[in-house]
């Protein structure tokens, strides 16, 4: 590949110097032969465009220019029409870089995309198929295990011991395995009409107890001015749930997770931001955590932040995180919120914003 690129930059450069000398050796009453040339200028800036993308085409009209302007003044002892169709030419040459470079850096993004798209299709059919064949025996090891463990008296402690063991095993693989079938299945929502704020309050219900046994306080900073909106509950509070659930995880005990809300109505969103002051993602994970199979955790699947993604997406809307300036991490769940003809409420501060970047998942 870097040969190849070599070889093309090669060829550009070839160019630019043939059709340069060419102009400088021409006599300059042959004004046809260097409207000729003139013309001969775009092969090497549609070239650099269609090889090399935006920056490209870019450079090659910066290159251009360089060869070609000298010429125009140097050639003319006054300012005609002519000259001033060179100077017109020189700015096509940037016009043509950048449309065709641009073209192609979308042709680009939008391959990736499809080989993406392509990829998880096949990885979720395959993760499907493991996952559909795992959980019937997995299940029926759960089953005898603890119909042995209650056979067992409590004073035989080490039989007891080791089938407990089994069986917080057998239950870790089952939510292995539904976390494998949840990112593999299609998302059927069932979107209704209600108040996020009150699913946001139900969802830390749920999450303070484990987040109590850590020693974690789970705080809520919302936003009363938030209009209802359309929203799966269920899944969104699972989405909710995992996030929350990340942040006690990664948070050291005595330490608090604020979740807040607010309206963003220029945007028409709704967000809802968790954050939590652990020790935050590595800068060279940040892009990878929303990937399938990526984690930082022991015992971890890596899947957790990819459905979560999956869910908001369904919903229409994003997941942004970044690190941030103090400590630990910050994740927004943006929602759509209005439809056509509504009007926006007054809105909220912007919540979470700062110098740090915000990345997409």
């Amino acid at each position: 590949m870097l040969r190849d690129d070599s070889y093309r930059r090669g060829i550009i450069v070839f160019l630019i110097v043939l059709i340069s000398l060419a102009h400088y050796r021409t006599r300059e009453d042959l004004l046809y032969l260097h409207v000729i040339y003139r013309e001969m200028y775009f092969l090497p800036v549609v070239l650099a465009g269609f090889w090399f993308g935006l920056r490209g085409g870019l450079l090659a009209s910066l290159a251009v220019t360089c060869a070609y302007l000298p010429f125009v003044f140097l050639s003319a002892d006054r300012f005609t029409g002519h000259e001033f169709g060179n100077l017109l030419e020189i700015m096509l040459y940037f016009a043509v870089g950048l449309l065709v470079g641009r073209m192609r850096d979308q042709e680009i993004r939008r391959q990736e995309q499809q080989r993406q798209m392509a990829s998880l299709a096949a990885m979720g059919k395959g993760i499907s198929c493991i996952a559909h064949d795992m959980k019937t025996p997995l299940t029926a090891i759960g089953g005898f295990a603890r119909q042995l463990r209650r056979r067992i008296p409590d004073d035989d402690s080490d039989a007891a011991k080791k089938l407990e063991l089994i069986i917080g095993q057998a239950d870790r693989l089952e939510l292995m395995i539904m976390d494998m079938l949840a990112f593999a299945r299609p998302l059927r929502l069932d979107r209704r009409r209600g108040d996020l704020n009150d699913l946001i309050r139900q969802t830390v219900e749920v999450a303070a107890g484990p987040a109590s046994a850590a020693g974690i306080r789970i705080e809520l900073e919302l936003d009363e001015r938030l209009p209802s909106i359309l929203f799966d509950r269920n899944r969104l509070q699972q989405a909710l749930l995992n996030l929350i659930g990340n942040g006690v995880e990664a948070s050291a005990a005595g330490s608090r997770v604020v979740v807040r809300s607010a309206l963003h109505a220029g945007e028409d969103r709704v967000v809802v931001e968790v954050l939590d002051r652990g020790r935050g993602v590595d800068e060279q994970e940040m892009d990878r955590i929303c990937t399938p199979f990526m984690t930082t955790k022991k015992d971890g699947t890596g899947l957790g932040l990819a459905i979560v993604s999956k869910i908001v997406q369904a919903h229409g809307g994003s997941l942004r995180y970044r690190r941030r300036e103090e400590r630990g991490m910050l994740f927004a769940v943006a929602l759509p919120w209005r439809g056509a003809g509504e009007a926006a409420p007054v809105a909220a501060p912007a919540a979470g914003t700062g110098p740090e970047e915000e990345r997409d998942g």
